[in-house]
């Protein structure tokens, strides 16, 4: 199975749909989010807040993850900064080191993440990272990063949220939601 490239197979692989997000690493999501709000407008941030610390499954190994997820919007596209802190591991980690801040992804929101792995199972594309993140408000985010492969190697990011069962990606909406659950909170520069 690979691991790596999405390339050869990317235009073969059905509904990809439209880019939902943006994910970007950083060192300091603060700093971010305040030059973000100079330069975008983006003055309206969420704090993801999970019930246990994200365990991942990252180039074959288990880990716990040290990282802070914040979530704002230009228009219906979500703007993700990822803060990992030195020593966390995974993909975030690796990217820092190799390349400093910046774009690290484009994600996909999917209503069934199962149907969509197994899609790139039978092309022989398996992912490098994946995870499973629980909130205490009944939110399960299931998520998977594969490379694209070539100059720049943005990953391609598929997210499944379900609530009860029920998908319902992450509108804006559902962020609002969040903060009345205490999965999220309001963060505003």
């Amino acid at each position: 199975m690979d691991t790596g490239s999405l390339t050869h197979a990317i235009g073969k692989i059905p509904n990809i749909g439209r880019i939902d997000q943006l994910g970007i690493v950083v060192h300091d999501a603060e700093k971010a989010m305040r030059r973000y709000a100079a330069t975008l407008g983006m003055r309206r941030w969420y704090r993801a807040n999970s019930s246990t610390p994200p365990e991942v499954l990252s180039r074959g190994k288990k880990m716990a993850l040290d990282i802070d997820i914040f979530l704002g919007y230009l228009g219906r596209v979500q703007v993700e900064l990822i803060e990992s802190r030195a020593g966390s591991g995974g993909i975030y980690a690796e990217h820092l080191a190799a390349r400093g801040e910046g774009l690290h992804h484009l994600g996909f929101f999917v209503p069934n993440l199962n149907k969509k792995l197994s899609a790139l199972h039978a092309r022989g594309i398996a992912p490098i990272q994946s995870g499973e993140i629980r909130s205490g408000g009944g939110a399960v985010t299931r998520y998977a990063y594969f490379e694209t492969g070539g100059a720049g190697n943005i990953m391609a990011e598929f997210i499944e949220t379900k609530i009860l069962g029920i998908p319902v990606g992450m509108p804006h909406l559902m962020m609002e939601i969040g903060c009345l659950t205490g999965d999220a909170e309001k963060i505003r520069l």
